[in-house]
C-alpha cells in the first residue's frame, strides 16, 4: 500500500538538526523558530515562536533592530537555539507572521561573526541552519 502520509513527514536534514537540540543536555532555555510544532515535537524541549497566544510573544526579535539589542532579547527570553528554515526567509524586513525577515537573518550574520552565536549545523540541501547562542 502506498504511504500517503509521506508528504506529511518531517524532512529527514530537519530531523538531523532536532538530534542536536534534543541531546543538548546542557540546554535549558528554548528554541526559536517561526513554525514550531515539529520542532517541539522532535527535540522534546522548549520551542518559542511568535503565536499571539503565548504569554510572551517574542515578535520583538523579528523586528528591525540592531544585532545587540537582538542578543539581549535573546537571552531575556532565554533562547539557546535558533533554527531558520530559509524557505521562511523573505527579502523584506517586515515580519509578517511566519517568517525571518532579512534584518532578523543579517543580524544572525553579525552575532556569529562576534561570537555571540556559534553554528552547529547546516542541512546538506542547505534549508535549514541551527544555530546556538552563546
Amino acid at each position: 500500500m502506498p504511504d500517503y502520509r509521506r508528504r506529511f513527514n518531517a524532512p529527514g536534514e530537519f530531523l538531523e538538526l532536532t538530534e542536536i537540540i534534543k541531546n543538548d543536555e546542557t540546554s535549558s532555555g528554548s528554541t526559536l523558530v517561526v513554525y514550531a510544532f515539529d520542532t517541539a515535537m522532535y527535540t522534546h524541549k522548549p520551542v518559542i515562536w511568535p503565536y499571539p497566544n503565548l504569554r510572551e510573544i517574542p515578535i520583538n526579535l523579528f523586528e528591525n533592530h540592531t544585532a545587540t539589542s537582538l542578543y539581549h532579547l535573546l537571552e531575556n527570553y532565554r533562547i539557546d537555539y535558533i533554527l531558520i528554515d530559509f524557505k521562511f526567509v523573505t527579502n523584506s524586513d517586515k515580519f509578517m507572521g511566519r517568517n525571518y525577515p532579512l534584518s532578523f537573518v543579517r543580524n544572525c550574520e553579525t552575532l556569529a561573526q562576534n561570537g555571540k552565536l556559534s553554528f552547529q549545523a547546516l542541512s546538506k540541501s542547505k534549508q535549514f541552519l541551527l544555530l546556538k547562542v552563546s
